[in-house]
């Protein structure tokens, strides 16, 4: 994001980079998310930090929710709280003085929901969360990253949410 790159690489703040997305489906674009991932975080040349042991498919099974009677079931807060809460840990056991997080970044996501559990999950894991409401450059930081090679999904990233976007089942789109 240009414009809050500059912003915030001005600041006294050592960032990192957290990768933790257990809800992506399918493996190729797992790949392809966490590449970009990578290469965004080398053009920052900040740290690329990652869940630890998670491979997706190799005893790091993608997140699914299932209701009562065990259906798998769409469930945007669940899957904020898991990937809140793993980066709320990492940065509590790497001893960083905030977390924040992506997802605060799109307009495509619940954004007051997302700001309310990173809060719950700050006093739980007494860990400040530094909140930036960083919608306002979704679409500048999206057109720099893409001249800089980086992949922009075209779905959130469970199953339900492809199926929400493309109205099918199969990736071949």
């Amino acid at each position: 994001m240009l414009s809050l790159n500059k912003t915030i690489l001005k600041t006294d703040f050592r960032l990192s980079f957290y990768w933790h997305n257990p809800n992506i489906w399918d493996a190729e674009e797992y790949g392809k998310r966490k590449n970009s991932a990578l290469l965004y975080a080398a053009n920052l040349n900040i740290d690329f930090l990652e869940y630890p042991n998670f491979i997706y498919g190799k005893g790091g099974e993608r997140q699914i929710w299932a209701d009562e009677k065990g259906k798998a079931v769409k469930n945007c807060a669940k899957c904020y709280k898991e990937r809140l809460l793993k980066t709320a840990l990492c940065a509590k056991e790497n001893n960083f003085d905030f977390f924040s997080s992506s997802l605060l970044a799109s307009p495509h996501q619940d954004h007051f929901l997302v700001k309310r559990i990173a809060e719950e999950l700050s006093v739980s894991c007494n860990i400040e969360f530094l909140y930036f409401d960083f919608r306002p450059f979704f679409y500048e930081g999206k057109a720099e990253a893409k001249k800089k090679g980086c992949y922009f999904q075209k779905y959130c990233g469970c199953e339900f949410s492809f199926i929400d976007r493309f109205g099918k089942t199969s990736q071949k789109i």
